[in-house]
């Protein structure tokens, strides 16, 4: 009798493990339809405001090259993660060997470069104001594209290695680890050291005008 009592428990245990890992799932699936939902309409918003607007500056051209990037983001990469690894829908060979194999990577890699980017601009313009105001749509849209062109060289190595077994897409690297700290590399290391000398750069020409008694005056450009 004891043992019974005792094996009943168990399997209750089992069960209810079993039943709370069903709703953690349950949660986080919809908690990631909602960040999904979030980041389209946002960024979508973004873009149309700046783009609406009469007067352009080269900060709402980045912003707005930004939050472009971020869109990609969610519907190559969070979208396709929603749908086939969130609700269990099976993969289409369509979406596996397009989206998942390049596009998603792609759009990962521009949305980090993409802020790298816009903090290169603004060194510039703080660093070399003058310079930097006589530049025009030919030198944004050539800094812009370098995060687009980055990111698409970077994502050429995932679109070699797809694979497709059954119902499951998936990147086969045989170089794996090693392909870890590469992208650890790529995508938080240089971008994050990028930004910090750039910010910095900002910080201390700023305090060496604020001694000299010299503060530019904001440009409608920036």
């Amino acid at each position: 009798m004891e043992f019974y009592n005792n094996t009943t428990t168990h399997i209750n245990h089992i069960n209810g493990t079993s039943y709370t890992s069903e709703q953690y799932k349950v949660i986080l699936k919809w908690i990631s339809f909602v960040i999904f939902l979030g980041i389209i309409t946002f960024n979508t918003l973004v873009i149309v405001l700046l783009l609406s607007r009469k007067k352009k500056t080269r900060m709402g051209f980045f912003v707005t090259n930004l939050a472009i990037s971020d869109l990609c983001l969610g519907l190559f990469y969070v979208f396709p993660e929603l749908v086939f690894n969130k609700f269990g829908v099976p993969w289409n060979t369509y979406v596996c060997y397009i989206v998942y194999a390049f596009l998603s990577q792609w759009a990962v890699y521009v949305s980090i470069y993409a802020i790298v980017v816009m903090s290169i601009d603004r060194l510039y313009v703080i660093v070399r104001p003058l310079s930097a105001a006589s530049k025009g749509q030919k030198y944004r849209f050539g800094l812009a594209s370098i995060a687009w062109i980055t990111g698409a060289v970077l994502a050429v190595q995932y679109a070699v290695h797809i694979k497709m077994w059954k119902i499951f897409c998936y990147h086969s690297i045989p170089y794996m680890e090693a392909m870890l700290y590469i992208d650890a590399t790529i995508i938080i290391i240089i971008p994050v050291i990028v930004i910090v000398i750039c910010y910095t750069g900002i910080i201390i020409t700023i305090r060496r005008r604020e001694k000299r008694g010299f503060i530019p005056a904001n440009s409608s450009d920036t």
